[in-house]
């Protein structure tokens, strides 16, 4: 994917606008990825087994409550500037 920028454009605005969109999807790929996993039809007897959930489903609540923190202060910071 090659995608044209104009000559003036602020490309750390840029790189902080696809971190902060990055951001807001990782939670929920996360949870459709968790989903998925648990399904005996798609994984079979590879589906996760009860202490990988707890572990899985803890750092999946960690990444959405730091993500909703980063992109709220985001967020903050734009309509705020100091």
């Amino acid at each position: 994917l090659i995608v044209l920028l104009p000559p003036a454009s602020n490309l750390i605005q840029i790189i902080l606008n696809a971190q902060i969109v990055n951001c807001a999807l990782l939670p929920v790929e996360l949870v459709l990825m968790l989903l998925l996993i648990n399904r005996r039809r798609v994984m079979g007897r590879y589906r996760n087994r009860l202490g990988m959930n707890v572990v899985a489903w803890t750092v999946t609540a960690v990444a959405a409550v730091l993500s909703l923190f980063l992109l709220a202060r985001q967020v903050w910071t734009t309509l705020h500037p100091a």
